[in-house]
C-alpha cells in the first residue's frame, strides 16, 4: 500500500514540477522580467532620445493598448531595434498616423478611465468614464498638443475610440465603438458635421453580443469617392458607406460568420485604382494572416495571403512604398517588415502590438501598391523552400501546428489576454499540464487520509 502511494507521489511530483521548471527555464529573462518588473520605466515613464531619433532610418511608430503592465504604449523604434522614443500617457493607446508635411509628428488616439464625478456618476455607480483623446504629438521635440476629447459612459472600459482618420486640419472622421457609429467632427468647435449609425442598416441579430455589437475598430476616408471604408470587427465584413446615400451594399467585403473570408479582423487599408486595386489589405485576426482582397467583376477575390507559424491575432498591415509590408503580430509580441516574396527582412519585440507606422511613407498603405501589381507571393505556416525548391515543412512546424489545430482560436486568443505575454502555446499546455496534475494529487492524499469515502453519495469525514 505504502510503495505505490511513494511511487504516484514521485509521478505527480515529476509531472508538476517539471513541466513548470521547463517553462521558467525557458524564459528565465522574461519571467523576472513580469515579476520585478522594469524599475527604470516605472520612475520615468517616458523615454526620449532626440538625437537618436532624428539621425534614424526606417523610424517606426508602435502602439500597445493592453501591455503586460496593463496599460497603453506609443513607442518608436530605429531601424536597429533601438527605443528611441516612449510614453504611457494613457491607460490605453490605439492608432497613430503620421501628420502630413511634418516629420516627426504623428496624432494618436488614447483613453483612460477617468473619476466617476467627471461623467456625472455617484460614486456607488458600476459604470466607467472613459476619456478619449486625439492628441497630436511631436517626438523630436516631445511636445503635445490635444486635438479632441470624447467622453462616454459605459460598462467596459475598453469600449473606447481605437481610430480616427484625419481629413483636414480641423475634421476628423471617428471610429465610434460604443454608439456603434462613425462620425465627422470639426474639432474647432466640437460639432458633429456627419453620422452614419449601424443600427440604420442591421438587425442587433447580427455581429456580437449587444454590449459589444459591431467593435467598430477602423475607419478610412476615400476622400475621391466621398466613402468611408468602416471595420466591424464582429460583423466579419469591410463596410463601404457614401457620406450622401449610406451604406454600398454591393461593395461590402466579407458576410456576418462567413469566416472563411474574413473573422473579426482589424485596421483594413484600401489601395485605389491607379496603384493597382481597387484592393484592401486586411489583417484577419482570428484566422491568424494577413489577407488582400481584389475588387473584379464587381466582386472581392482573395489575391495574397501571408502567415507563417508563429503569427497569432494580427492586428495591422501596411503596404509601403517600396513594396513591402509591415505587419503587427498582437499575440506573437512582435512587429515585421515581409518583402515581396513573403520573407521577413526585418523585425522587434514588444509585447501585444497594436498598429504600427513607419514614418516617411505617408497613413498606413497610403503609398503602397496592390498585391496583383506588385506580383506578391502568398506565403503559408511553416512552409520553407530549399535549394530544390521542394516545399518542406520542419518538424517543429508541424508538431507546433498540429497542437494548435486542436485549440479553438477564439479560447487561445481569450487566453492570451490574462497570461503574461511571454507565455506561448505550449507554455499554456505545461502549465496547465502541472495544475491538473497539482489537483489530482492533492484529491489523492486527500483520500489516502481516509477522510474521503467513495461511496454513493461521497463522504467527507473531519
Amino acid at each position: 500500500m505504502g510503495s505505490y502511494q511513494t511511487y504516484l507521489r514521485v509521478a505527480f511530483a515529476f509531472l508538476v514540477v517539471v513541466p513548470t521548471g521547463g517553462v521558467f527555464l525557458t524564459h528565465t529573462g522574461s519571467v523576472l522580467a513580469a515579476v520585478d518588473g522594469d524599475e527604470s520605466a516605472a520612475e520615468n515613464p517616458v523615454v526620449h532620445e532626440p538625437d537618436e531619433l532624428r539621425a534614424a532610418e526606417n523610424l517606426t511608430i508602435v502602439t500597445a493598448h493592453y501591455n503586460d503592465e496593463k496599460n497603453g504604449s506609443l513607442t518608436a523604434f530605429a531601424g536597429d531595434g533601438d527605443v528611441v522614443y516612449e510614453t504611457r500617457a494613457y491607460q490605453r493607446i490605439f492608432d497613430v498616423d503620421p501628420v502630413p508635411g511634418e516629420a516627426y509628428t504623428v496624432t494618436y488616439v488614447g483613453s483612460s478611465v477617468r473619476p466617476n464625478s467627471k461623467c456625472k456618476l455617484g460614486p456607488g455607480s458600476s459604470l466607467n468614464c472613459v476619456r478619449n483623446v486625439v492628441e497630436r504629438l511631436n517626438l523630436s521635440t516631445g511636445e503635445s498638443e490635444r486635438v479632441y476629447t470624447y467622453e462616454v459612459v459605459t460598462r467596459h472600459s475598453h469600449d473606447s475610440v481605437h481610430d480616427v482618420d484625419r481629413i483636414d486640419d480641423s475634421h476628423y472622421l471617428v471610429a465610434d465603438i460604443f454608439h456603434n457609429r462613425v462620425f465627422v467632427v470639426n474639432t474647432s468647435s466640437n460639432v458633429i458635421t456627419w453620422e452614419w449609425r449601424a443600427r440604420s442598416e442591421f438587425p442587433y441579430s447580427t455581429g456580437g453580443p449587444i454590449r459589444d455589437w459591431t467593435h467598430l475598430n477602423d475607419v478610412e476616408y476615400l476622400e475621391d469617392q466621398n466613402v468611408v471604408m468602416a471595420d466591424p470587427r464582429n460583423h466579419d465584413q469591410v463596410w463601404f458607406i457614401h457620406r450622401e446615400r449610406g451604406l454600398l451594399e454591393n461593395r461590402t467585403l466579407g458576410a456576418d460568420d462567413d469566416h472563411d473570408t474574413l473573422y473579426e479582423q482589424h485596421n483594413p487599408d484600401y489601395i485605389p485604382e491607379e496603384r493597382g486595386g481597387p484592393a484592401a489589405v486586411i489583417a484577419d485576426s482570428e484566422n491568424n494572416r494577413i489577407v488582400e482582397y481584389q475588387r473584379e467583376n464587381e466582386s472581392w477575390t482573395r489575391t495574397w495571403t501571408w502567415r507563417d507559424a508563429k503569427m497569432e491575432w494580427p492586428r495591422d498591415a501596411d503596404r509601403l512604398p517600396n513594396g513591402r509590408t509591415l505587419i503587427t503580430d498582437t499575440h506573437s509580441n512582435r512587429v515585421f517588415e515581409v518583402n515581396r516574396q513573403g520573407e521577413i527582412v526585418w523585425q522587434v519585440s514588444m509585447a501585444k502590438p497594436y498598429e504600427a507606422e513607419r514614418l516617411g511613407t505617408g497613413d498606413e498603405s497610403a503609398g503602397g501598391a496592390s498585391a496583383t501589381a506588385l506580383d506578391y507571393e502568398s506565403r503559408t505556416p511553416g512552409i520553407t523552400t530549399d535549394d530544390s525548391g521542394d516545399a518542406n515543412r520542419g518538424l517543429g512546424a508541424q508538431v507546433y501546428g498540429a497542437v494548435r489545430s486542436l485549440v479553438p482560436s477564439k479560447l487561445y486568443h481569450g487566453l492570451k489576454w490574462v497570461i503574461p505575454a511571454w507565455m506561448g502555446l505550449f507554455d499554456v499546455l505545461l502549465t496547465a499540464l502541472s495544475g491538473v496534475s497539482l489537483a489530482a494529487w492533492a484529491l489523492a492524499e486527500l483520500y489516502w487520509t481516509d477522510r474521503v469515502s467513495v461511496r454513493s453519495p461521497v463522504r467527507l469525514r473531519l
